[in-house]
């Protein structure tokens, strides 16, 4: 199964949501992409601490923008927003896109913690794990149908 988290810029939520589905299923694939990446950024120093103090995982990786190819690989592409998820449906050749919250029944976005607080960024921590927590569960009872 390879799942793949995408955000605006790909330095924040995607790589969270990596680090922390990657933690909660080892068997699983597991990558973060970007839809509008500035060249040369990397995961923030904030998400690192995060996935480093909860996690015990070293995620520290350059911006990757997402692709035509990650469109054929992924079994699951996951947004952080609508938006985002129109986007890529929009403007590549993905079908199996979900805002991630819409794929869990919950009403709230992924909140962007970009250029905010530690506090902020420990809330989508939060917000990121409950969600992927109850994917992850949705996802295997699927597989298991």
């Amino acid at each position: 199964m390879k799942i793949i988290f995408v955000c605006t810029g790909n330095t924040c939520r995607s790589p969270m949501a990596e680090g922390i589905l990657r933690h909660m299923a080892p068997d699983f694939i597991v990558e973060s992409r970007g839809i509008q990446i500035m060249p040369g950024s990397e995961t923030s120093p904030y998400t690192q601490r995060l996935l480093k103090d909860k996690l015990a995982m070293e995620l520290r990786q350059e911006a990757k923008q997402l692709s035509e190819a990650d469109c054929l690989k992924g079994d699951f592409i996951f947004t952080m927003t609508r938006p985002q998820a129109d986007f890529i449906l929009n403007f590549t050749s993905c079908t199996k896109v979900y805002p991630l919250n819409e794929f869990v029944e919950a009403v709230e976005e992924v909140a962007d913690p970009f250029g905010q607080s530690m506090d902020a960024y420990e809330k989508t921590f939060q917000q990121l794990s409950k969600y992927i927590e109850r994917a992850l569960k949705k996802i295997r009872q699927e597989s298991q149908e």
